[in-house]
């Protein structure tokens, strides 16, 4: 059992939450301001220096998730490309 607190990384574990955080501000931030695709959302986030790694449509969705769990009310609605995309955006926080 010793071993094992003793190469737990409390920093490292700190470190994760805070950019988990971050990113949830982040987010939370763009979707307050207006409606935005998810690749308006990622390229936002993939653009900030301090994130290694790129950021996913389904970390994006749990994100959202969280933000609805949080008392938000997230909506979503079709926009007019070619392709299926929707737009999201914060109607309310509760």
């Amino acid at each position: 059992m010793e071993n094992v607190l003793k190469s737990y990384n409390a920093n490292q574990n700190y470190n994760s939450i805070v950019f988990s955080v971050y990113r949830s501000l982040v987010i939370f931030n763009l979707l307050s301001s207006a409606p935005h695709t998810m690749d308006e959302i990622k390229e936002v986030l993939n653009t900030i220096p301090f994130f290694k790694t790129d950021i996913t449509v389904d970390t994006l969705r749990v994100y959202m998730n969280s933000l609805i769990s949080s008392g938000c009310v997230i909506e979503k609605t079709l926009t007019r490309n070619k392709r299926r995309e929707y737009t999201y955006y914060i109607k309310e926080n509760i």
